[in-house]
């Protein structure tokens, strides 16, 4: 997609996009840039590049607000880590296995009788 900010244009690849600081994807004078370094060397004052990027007379927060316009998430090699709390965090919820369920049925069940 074709993209400007003030008087330069280049071309922006959606399936590189990342967000602002990350992700080399504007194609600007043969080079790779950031969407943040690109309305920089623009000169723009915004430091919002999502307001002061625009593609069809459109900012990208339109893009983004609509769908249309997604971030990639890339994650680098980062150490896994199997800490319980970490893995809380993340919002892997810990529960019973099936077995451990049908146990407690079966318990309540002869306390009952």
């Amino acid at each position: 997609m074709t993209v400007t900010c003030k008087s330069e244009t280049a071309k922006m690849y959606k399936e590189k996009f990342q967000s602002g600081g990350k992700g080399k994807c504007i194609l600007f004078r043969e080079d790779w840039w950031t969407p943040n370094s690109f309305q920089e060397y623009a000169g723009s004052k915004s430091r919002k590049y999502l307001s002061s990027i625009k593609c069809l007379g459109r900012p990208l927060s339109e893009f983004v607000e609509s769908g249309e316009l997604n971030p990639t998430l890339q994650h680098s090699n980062r150490r896994k880590s199997n800490d319980i709390k970490n893995q809380y965090d993340k919002g892997v919820h810990f529960g019973f296995s099936k077995e451990e369920k049908i146990f407690q049925r079966s318990e309540k069940q002869l306390k009952f009788k």
